[in-house]
């Protein structure tokens, strides 16, 4: 099962946000990110690619709001 994963891109890196991801949602300018494991990231950011051949989304500039578990 080849499942999504969420980096963020800032200054020229690349960080890991989530991995896993079973569902992404946008409400009101936020992401909420929810990961098969039951994690949910919900952060302020925008979708800047989707590359669906690796399984991966890379969003922009960002700031983390909630974390659930």
């Amino acid at each position: 099962m080849c499942l999504a994963k969420a980096c963020i891109r800032e200054n020229g890196e690349e960080k890991l946000v989530v991995e896993g991801i079973a569902l992404m949602t946008i409400k009101n300018d936020r992401l909420i990110l929810n990961s098969l494991f039951g994690e949910q990231k919900e952060i302020e950011a925008h979708i800047r690619d989707i590359d669906f051949l690796h399984h991966s989304i890379t969003l922009g500039r960002t700031r983390t709001v909630e974390v659930r578990k």
